[in-house]
């Protein structure tokens, strides 16, 4: 039902089937979550969920959690015996997806991973064909597309879009966040030397970064994202403070601002909302 013969081919190249009605259905990945609602699918057909699965609000609440993205409960997953399991490279430990693909004959897990908006596309229309939810996916796809072709432009300058604090950890351009800056129209600062050289840590294309990095690469903007790590005003502040101690005039001059973590990280549905977002304040992002 779900591996060999012509079908929708996921990541690891496992082939999966439409599935058969009634079916159930376990998310891994929060961004997936929402758009299977979009989807259409019923909270019958939602078996389960991660703690970090939070949209749609009022909806979502009803289906069952089976722990976090990194640490999923694989035991009550496997009670739940579900169809079909959706993970994410990034999103998901390599090692709970080859458990569960050990668990079954044939693998129940369809993975994705998205480092561009044009690949974060196919997983939607991929998706929406082992749903039976075409319809939706195209309609999906046709809005952000439109959306995007509003807002592609370039030279809005230099910009670090940071992710998580102790170690500084910054996204670089081939991730999806690294595509939505450069579509913005910016330059991303990770992607040049020191952050981008040999032996610099990278943790699938995150590198941590130091502020004597940012200080030297001086990005016209630094976006503190709310998720993973929430960053709030006080963390610009702080940051600010810390590249005074190396660069004052720098410091203080130097755009930082918290941006909204799910329209830059957050594919599928959240990308219409997103898109819209951009479109709407293009200007002043």
């Amino acid at each position: 039902m779900r591996t060999g013969g012509e079908g929708i081919v996921d990541i690891r190249g496992f082939s999966f089937q439409p599935l058969e009605k009634p079916f159930s259905v376990v998310s891994l990945v929060p961004s997936w979550t929402e758009t299977l609602f979009y989807f259409g699918l019923s909270r019958e057909e939602i078996a389960g969920r991660t703690d970090y699965c939070i949209h749609p609000r009022g909806r979502v609440e009803g289906v069952e959690t089976v722990g976090g993205p990194r640490d999923p409960n694989l035991e009550r997953i496997f009670e739940l015996d579900p169809d079909l399991i959706i993970a994410d490279r990034e999103e998901n430990r390599k090692e709970d997806v080859e458990e569960m693909d050990g668990h079954w004959p044939a693998s129940r897990v369809f993975v994705t991973g998205p480092r561009s908006v044009d690949e974060a596309l196919g997983d939607v229309a991929r998706l929406g064909r082992l749903f039976h939810a075409r319809g939706r996916a195209r309609r999906l796809i046709e809005s952000v597309r439109a959306s995007m072709a509003r807002i592609r432009g370039e030279g809005r300058g230099t910009v670090a879009y940071v992710v998580w604090q102790d170690p500084w950890i910054v996204a670089g351009g081939e991730t999806y966040i690294g595509d939505i800056i450069r579509i913005l129209g910016y330059e991303n600062v990770a992607d040049r030397p020191p952050i981008s050289g040999p032996g610099r840590e990278r943790r699938g294309g995150y590198p941590a970064v130091t502020i004597e990095d940012l200080a030297r690469l001086r990005p016209d903007a630094v976006f503190l994202s709310t998720e993973p790590f929430p960053f709030r005003r006080r963390h610009a502040d702080l940051l600010r403070s810390l590249l005074g101690g190396v660069d004052a005039e720098y410091a203080g001059k130097v755009n930082i601002r918290i941006v909204d973590g799910e329209y830059f990280s957050w594919y599928g549905s959240r990308m219409i909302a997103a898109f819209r977002y951009f479109s709407r304040h293009r200007a002043s992002l």
